[in-house]
């Protein structure tokens, strides 16, 4: 039966090579091979798997050799916090080459006196956009963050609206103000949004 069929579709193709496609009649055209005219395929594809695709796409996207040009760059945990300080998001302060972490102003900025002074102030205006209102690292990472994101970042920052900075950046600040573990780039402040929420309904 496959040779009989195979010797069917080359003598239909030969008969219709030079008719018109309109001269055809339809039992001949349904009985044609709709890929007659596709290309030979030397070698089939070989088979993806989209899951393994994309997992090899985000590694490669957050390994630092793939973006940092600063030199001072760590792996981190997400796509979106794998940036580096020479991205043109942010507002460059620093020849080529050299990293953001090393302005003068970077180390003002950070300083501890600065950042609780900077803590107590925002609580004091109502505004508590963090668990609570003690003063240890946690506080003064997520103070250093706010400053540093105004420093460095283009544009009006956004109610309860965040954008990753640099990996250097954030490793920096991590290291002067450590704790055992992080919890990483958050795009929106839940709790600056509930307590906002709350303080609404209490109008």
């Amino acid at each position: 039966h496959f040779y009989k069929r195979n010797m069917e579709s080359q003598t239909l193709s030969e008969t219709c090579e030079d008719a018109k496609l309109w001269e055809i009649p339809p039992y001949i055209l349904n009985r044609m091979d709709p890929y007659r005219d596709d290309p030979c395929l030397d070698q089939p594809a070989p088979e993806t798997n989209p899951e393994q695709e994309n997992t090899v796409t985000e590694e490669k996207s957050i390994e630092p050799g793939s973006y940092c040009l600063c030199g001072k760059c760590v792996q981190m945990a997400a796509l979106a916090e794998s940036c580096c300080c020479s991205h043109n998001k942010y507002i460059s302060k620093m020849p080529e080459g050299n990293c953001i972490v090393d302005h003068i102003d970077f180390g003002t900025i950070t300083n501890r006196t600065v950042l609780e002074i900077n803590l107590k102030t925002v609580w004091s205006s109502g505004v508590i956009d963090t668990d609570n209102e003690e003063i240890d690292n946690h506080n003064l990472r997520y103070a250093a963050y706010r400053s540093l994101f105004i420093w460095l970042c283009k544009g009006k920052r956004k109610t309860a609206i965040r954008t990753a900075l640099p990996s250097c950046v954030v490793n920096a600040v991590r290291e002067k103000y450590p704790d055992a573990s992080y919890t990483g780039f958050v795009a929106k402040s839940p709790i600056f949004q509930s307590k906002r929420l709350r303080v609404n309904k209490n109008k």
